[in-house]
């Protein structure tokens, strides 16, 4: 689609949220030059979805999330593993190797 006003090739910019307002946005075409912005049509085949770095990097994000959460959990596990069996007095080294046992326990039983 080109700029009504300076017949520019517009952007697509995708539906969002506003970093400013924290509001969703609906998908629409923007000018670069003049910053003309024109709505989306419903007849427009519009690709609605994030830019491909934006969904990379939000679901990077998430990964990490999990891997962290993924690592308390195993580090509770860990300690609960040591007081079911009444043991006060271990090494972190003890403790890191029984940490890791459940890490892969948990990747064993999530692929």
């Amino acid at each position: 689609m080109d700029c009504p006003n300076d017949k520019t090739p517009m952007n697509q910019i995708p539906a969002g949220i506003s970093k400013k307002t924290n509001r969703p946005y609906p998908a629409f075409w923007s000018c670069p030059t003049c910053k003309h912005t024109e709505n989306v049509t419903p007849d427009e085949k519009f690709v609605q979805n994030e830019y491909p770095h934006e969904t990379e990097k939000r679901e990077a994000k998430e990964q990490t999330r999990q891997d962290s959460i993924i690592r308390q959990h195993s580090q509770h596990m860990a300690m609960l593993w040591f007081q079911a069996r009444g043991i006060e007095n271990f090494m972190d080294e003890e403790l890191t190797e029984r940490i890791n046992w459940f890490d892969k326990d948990v990747e064993d039983h999530t692929k």
